[in-house]
């Protein structure tokens, strides 16, 4: 590898660094992996595995407050993360056309890294 800089496009905030994040899926909430622009990750517990990979799932985000509706597709789920739970990927769909949503995820996200990387 030469000495060219590797500059990440995308950057994933952990769930145990946002905590004024809330994601419910069909009105039940789930606790949150990981985030980033372009989607999110969720524990499922065992008994609430019924979603499917490629299945649409709307999803709403409460970010610091304020609810925020979201689609996406689920990517996948893994096979066996914990005897407790899954980790279930779901990447957001259109997110260009939901600006508002966009802004206020893109928004949170760089408070998030700027605190994280504050020197």
């Amino acid at each position: 590898m030469g000495t060219e800089k590797i500059i990440r496009q995308q950057y994933r905030v952990s769930g145990a660094d946002s905590e004024a994040i809330t994601i419910k899926i069909g009105g039940q909430s789930y606790q949150l992996a990981d985030i980033c622009e372009t989607g999110v990750s969720v524990h499922l517990d065992m008994e609430d595995i019924f979603y499917a990979v490629g299945e649409s799932v709307k999803l709403d985000l409460i970010i610091q407050g304020r609810k925020h509706r979201f689609e996406g597709t689920i990517v996948h789920i893994t096979p066996e993360l914990s005897e407790k739970y899954r980790h279930c990927g779901i990447r957001f769909n259109n997110i260009e056309k939901a600006p508002k949503e966009a802004k206020a995820l893109g928004s949170y996200l760089a408070e998030q890294r700027k605190r994280l990387f504050a020197k």
